[in-house]
């Protein structure tokens, strides 16, 4: 059997069944689509992750207190040593470490706030004046809190964008 005989042999087998044909086409068609929309979303999510990364900054390290095993959990309980401004500044400290630029502290917690009769839920982060410079952030409007405010421990409060749209719907100012 030549080349064009088996492709007459295939065509008519194609013809004869129709329904087969056309159910075997659209399968592939699926099975196609399908791999190449998981690939798609595969990168999409790749990169979604990538930049929540990068937003972080490359050069940031996150220190947490913790405790590291080998082996099965204990039934003991281990108690963990918390953090304390004085290993923050410790970190801080370039004759120590010299690599570090900055060291910031951060406790976050949940608090409930309300403003005119409007109560929020929101996440609250306890910090110092590096924070900021830490994080890159910059504020809209009024300014972050300096080492004075922070040794002189002055009640300062700045507002994330979403709390300040919930708590001042008319765009007023928040600063007294």
């Amino acid at each position: 059997m030549d080349f064009r005989e088996g492709v007459n042999v295939a065509f008519s087998a194609v013809v004869a069944n129709k329904m087969r044909s056309v159910l075997t086409m659209l399968g592939i068609i699926i099975g196609v689509g399908a791999v190449i929309a998981l690939m798609s979303i595969g990168r999409g999510v790749e990169k979604y992750v990538t930049d929540q990364f990068a937003g972080l900054g490359s050069n940031l390290l996150f220190i947490a207190p913790g405790q590291i095993s080998d082996g099965p959990p204990t039934l003991r309980a281990n108690p963990v040593r918390s953090l304390t401004l004085a290993d923050m500044h410790a970190i801080a400290d370039r004759s120590l470490v010299p690599h570090v630029s900055a060291a910031a502290a951060d406790f976050q917690t949940r608090v409930t706030v309300s403003r005119a009769g409007k109560t929020v839920t929101v996440q609250a982060n306890a910090t110092t004046p590096e924070y900021p410079r830490v994080r890159n952030w910059k504020t809209t409007v009024g300014s972050y809190f300096s080492e004075l405010d922070s040794d002189e421990r002055q009640r300062v409060v700045l507002l994330g964008a979403d709390t300040y749209k919930d708590l001042f719907p008319n765009n007023e100012y928040p600063i007294d």
